[in-house]
């Protein structure tokens, strides 16, 4: 039987990878906006590293992205209002996320696909996305959210 998947399974999942990546880079994931462009940037070392030193499937997608995909989704729902849209105890999947603007985002799957190479790690474009889509849609991010908003030589 499937472990029942909540809000706080989630949270759990992320605070998880973050403390993991604390203890192994030193580098402290702060669960807001700017954090994504470090998760990005450790992503593509780590896909860089196991190029390097092992073979094209080096990474284990299944152990890494679940903690990954959670940490990003937690930073969503943090800072931009999204939320969780969670399986019924029948269904095996992970939790989706949905922006305030109505899409849904399959974060499992980007994280997948990041860790197969098949994208660059752009969870941060991702956030800035999302922001310009906030703007022109008249709501006014806080002044954190706007700190990663594109920069004119960006």
């Amino acid at each position: 039987m499937r472990p029942t998947i909540d809000r706080e399974a989630m949270a759990e999942r992320a605070a998880a990878l973050a403390r993991g990546v604390e203890a192994m880079n030193g580098v402290r994931l702060s669960f807001d906006l700017v954090s994504l462009g470090e998760m990005d940037g450790m992503l593509a070392e780590w896909i860089d590293m196991a190029s390097v030193y092992d073979s094209p499937e080096a990474l284990s997608v299944e152990q890494f992205a679940d903690p990954i995909a959670s940490y990003v989704g937690e930073v969503l729902v943090q800072s931009l209002d999204a939320e969780w849209i969670f399986p019924s105890p029948t269904d095996d999947f992970f939790p989706k996320i949905r922006l305030k603007s109505g899409q849904r985002i399959d974060l499992y799957d980007a994280v997948i696909a990041v860790l197969r190479r098949g994208a660059p790690p752009a969870f941060r474009q991702l956030a800035r996305l999302s922001l310009t889509q906030a703007r022109d849609e008249g709501e006014t991010p806080d002044d954190d959210a706007l700190s990663i908003a594109p920069r004119p030589d960006d």
